[in-house]
């Protein structure tokens, strides 16, 4: 989950967020997930407000081969003490469903002429009229390599710890990152989501493009 930016020389990973939203900036990054089962379009839309604070907006279907859809909303506000490190309290919502997730999270994006490294941290809990869930804590991490100015690989791990009871679970994503024009206004990331705890699952491909337009004065 993570866009790329004209002020970022290269970071893509498939499901981190990065960098800020440019100050003046427009952003729209849409994102398709195909399970063996369904497929999960989301759209999000980002506004960079100051050069310390973006905002994104994004909704999403999750569409089953053998039912309807159920659609879902967030609201991420970010914070930057510098403009490596975001503060935020993101917001998942479910219409229809009783319970709010309201997840404060830690966004880290670092960066060389050669390399990256993103990763995020959050705790979702779930706030709901029957009470309170701990529910779960999420880290998402990926080194990323520079092959060339415009194309990139990297290797993301996804664990996520409950706080419930269940067992461990945890994704590998390899995966690939290209600006689509000089600029770096035109981006697109694919990877290949493998479970590997609690156990070996079946695969999902993932991809997002992304396009960053400023905002005429």
């Amino acid at each position: 989950m993570f866009a790329l930016l004209a002020s970022v020389a290269f970071a893509s990973p498939l499901n981190p967020w990065g960098s800020a939203t440019s100050a003046g900036s427009l952003l729209v990054n849409p994102y398709l997930y195909v399970y063996p089962e369904a497929v999960n379009p989301i759209i999000y839309g980002s506004a960079g407000l100051t050069e310390k604070i973006d905002l994104y907006f994004g909704y999403g279907q999750l569409i089953p081969t053998d039912g309807p859809g159920v659609g879902s909303l967030e609201f991420m506000p970010r914070f930057f003490v510098v403009p490596q490190l975001a503060l935020t309290p993101h917001v998942y919502w479910t219409p229809g469903v009783d319970g709010v997730v309201t997840a404060p999270e830690v966004h880290l994006n670092l960066s060389s002429s050669r390399f990256s490294f993103v990763a995020n941290a959050g705790w979702r809990p779930v706030l709901s009229s029957s009470g309170f869930s701990t529910g779960t804590v999420a880290i998402l991490a990926a080194p990323e390599i520079k092959l060339s100015d415009r194309f990139s690989v990297y290797v993301e791990v996804d664990p996520t710890v409950s706080l419930v009871g269940e067992a461990l679970a945890m994704q590998v994503v390899p995966g690939f990152g290209m600006t689509l024009d000089p600029e770096a206004r035109h981006g697109l990331s694919v990877g290949l989501q493998i479970p590997v705890l609690p156990a070996v699952g079946p695969a999902s491909l993932g991809l997002w493009y992304c396009f960053t337009a400023p905002v005429e004065g």
